[in-house]
C-alpha cells in the first residue's frame, strides 16, 4: 500500500470517543461499544449533575438541553454521551470534563434510558 492510500484509509477516531472511550476503558473495562453519540456538554455548577439526572429520569432530556447553557471551555464541563453497547442495551453516560489540562475526564454516572428521543450527533459505529 502507498504513502497516499494509507493517509486516505487511515481510520479517523473522533476526539470525543478518544475521550470517552478513554474513561470507560479506565473506569468500566467491562462495557463493549456497539455505537456512541455525543448529546451535549454544559458549564459544571453546583446542581447541573443533579438536574441533569432529575431531567433523564423524567424523560426531559430534551427539554433540559434547549434551556441550558452551552459548552464553556474557560470552565469544568459536563458532557453527555448515548451508548448502545453489543448488548443492545442504551445508557447515558455523564463525564465530568474539567478545564485544567492536568486533570483527567472522569465518569460521574451511566444510566439506563429506553426512550432515545433526542437530537445525537453519532462519533462511533463498530
Amino acid at each position: 500500500m502507498n504513502f497516499i492510500s494509507r493517509i486516505i484509509n487511515k481510520k479517523y477516531k473522533n476526539p470525543l470517543f478518544l475521550k470517552l472511550n478513554d474513561c470507560l476503558k479506565r473506569q468500566y473495562p467491562e462495557i463493549v461499544l456497539k455505537q456512541a453519540y455525543y448529546l451535549f456538554g454544559t458549564p459544571c455548577s453546583q446542581n447541573t449533575f443533579f438536574d441533569i439526572k432529575n431531567a433523564i429520569a423524567k424523560d426531559e432530556l430534551d427539554l433540559y438541553i434547549l434551556s441550558t447553557a452551552l459548552y464553556d471551555v474557560s470552565v469544568d464541563n459536563i458532557e453527555l454521551y448515548l451508548i448502545e453497547t453489543i448488548s443492545n442495551e442504551f445508557c447515558i453516560v455523564i463525564l465530568i470534563a474539567p478545564f485544567e489540562l492536568y486533570s483527567q475526564e472522569e465518569i460521574l454516572d451511566i444510566l439506563p434510558v429506553f426512550k432515545i428521543n433526542f437530537k445525537k450527533d453519532l462519533i462511533y459505529s463498530s
